[in-house]
């Protein structure tokens, strides 16, 4: 009886219907899992990529932090060797201008002795040359006056007596001038010819004291002019 009931046409296609709900159920299944699986597959690489892009993201901060922070110490290395140098060339330069002023200032002391010094030697030159100019005024200014008292007292004793006249004459000129008078030969006075045989008195005796007053006037003249010029 079973056996018919398995070979009946109603049997078998109930048996059917059943196989083919039940490999609906099992593909529904299989297609739901696979799916599931396929999701989950899917998350989990998404997973993995957000975290390795967490991973790549926290590293790359991490070196450009590093980076900056390295940076950071080389430019403050930097600053810090700058504001060194730049206090070492100031101190240089302070010292350099101290030095400088010290030595203008020892060369403007040395220059200011030697000037003085210079000043104090000309000074003393020029009161030496005014000195000796005034000396020397008046050394020609007491001789002029001797020469013009000579002539004076010449001219004064010419009118009396002129051949005594000449001869003293000559001796107080040579004793005034530190010469010595020759002695004139025998018959001849010092003033060419003036005395005994000479032919000098009278006239012409006075006529050649004319002339040699003429000269010694002549000298007189050259010597206050040399006064003058002093």
């Amino acid at each position: 009886m079973d056996e018919e009931e398995l070979f009946s046409p109603m049997t078998t296609s109930s048996q059917m219907a059943r196989d083919d709900d039940e490999e609906a159920q099992r593909l529904a299944r299989l297609l739901a899992d696979f799916d599931k699986k396929r999701r989950n597959d899917r998350r989990l690489k998404f997973q993995a990529i957000v975290s390795h892009g967490e991973k790549l993201a926290k590293t790359y901060q991490q070196q450009v932090s590093k980076v900056f922070e390295q940076a950071e110490e080389e430019m403050e290395k930097r600053v810090e060797q700058h504001r060194q140098n730049e206090a070492r060339v100031t101190s240089e330069i302070r010292t350099l201008e101290k030095k400088l002023l010290e030595l203008i200032a020892a060369r403007s002391d040395t220059i200011q002795s030697v000037a003085e010094a210079v000043s104090r030697e000309v000074t003393a030159i020029v009161t030496e040359t005014r000195k000796h100019a005034e000396a020397v005024s008046q050394v020609a200014e007491e001789e002029g006056k001797a020469i013009r008292s000579a002539l004076d007292q010449l001219w004064t004793a010419a009118a009396v007596d002129p051949a005594a006249t000449a001869t003293a004459t000559a001796t107080a000129a040579a004793a005034t001038f530190g010469v010595e008078e020759e002695e004139a030969p025998h018959g001849e006075s010092g003033y060419g010819g003036m005395g005994e045989g000479g032919g000098g008195g009278g006239e012409n005796g006075e006529e050649s004291m004319q002339l040699e007053g003429e000269g010694e006037g002549g000298r007189i003249e050259d010597a206050e002019a040399a006064v003058v010029d002093v």
